[in-house]
C-alpha cells in the first residue's frame, strides 16, 4: 500500500499527489514545464500506454526531477522516499521545510485523518539513477533537525 505522496517544485511549493506522481504530470504537465506532446512522445518512444508506470514514466520524472522538482513518497510501515537532483542548499531548504510541516502537523499535514505519518520511519534520499545521499538510520525527525542544524546527511552511497 502506498502512502501519501507529493511533489516539491523548485520553488518549495509543495504539491500534494492524488494516485501517482505520473498521474499528477499528466494532468497538469505545464506546471512542470513539460507539454502534452512530450509525454506523448515519451510514452510512444517505449510503446507503453498513457500513464503506464514504466518506462516512460522513469524518463519523464527524471527529466522534470532534472529541472529541480523533489519527489516524496510515505511507505506506509516501511520509509519515506525522496528523489531529487543533487543535495544542494536550495534542495536541503526544502526538505527541512517539508519535514518540519510534517512533524508540526502544519500546512498539508494540519489534518492526517485516522493515520497520522509515522514520524519514525527511515528516510531514503536518492537520485534517479539510484545514487544514496542520505545516512542509514535517517529517520524524518533527523532529516528536520540535521539541515536545521547544518548537520550533513552522511557521504553519498552508490548504488550497487
Amino acid at each position: 500500500m502506498h502512502g501519501r505522496a507529493f511533489f516539491l517544485s523548485p520553488q518549495g511549493k509543495l504539491i500534494r499527489v492524488g494516485t501517482s506522481h505520473i498521474a499528477e504530470v499528466i494532468r497538469h504537465p505545464e506546471e512542470f514545464g513539460l507539454s502534452r506532446e512530450e509525454i506523448q512522445a515519451a510514452y510512444q518512444k517505449y510503446g507503453e500506454k498513457l500513464g503506464m508506470e514504466g518506462r516512460a514514466r522513469e524518463e519523464i520524472l527524471s527529466r522534470i526531477i532534472a529541472k529541480g522538482w523533489i519527489r516524496i513518497r510515505e511507505y506506509p510501515d516501511s520509509h519515506w522516499s525522496f528523489t531529487l537532483r543533487q543535495l544542494t542548499s536550495p534542495e536541503k531548504g526544502h526538505l527541512r521545510d517539508f519535514a518540519q510541516q510534517v512533524l508540526s502537523r502544519k500546512g498539508a499535514f494540519a489534518d492526517f485523518g485516522e493515520r497520522r505519518p509515522d514520524l519514525h520511519l527511515p528516510v531514503t534520499v536518492s537520485t534517479p539513477s539510484g545514487d544514496r545521499l542520505s545516512a542509514p538510520g535517517l529517520t524524518l525527525t533527523g532529516l528536520a533537525h540535521a539541515f536545521a542544524e547544518g548537520i550533513p546527511l552522511g557521504a553519498t552511497e552508490p548504488r550497487d
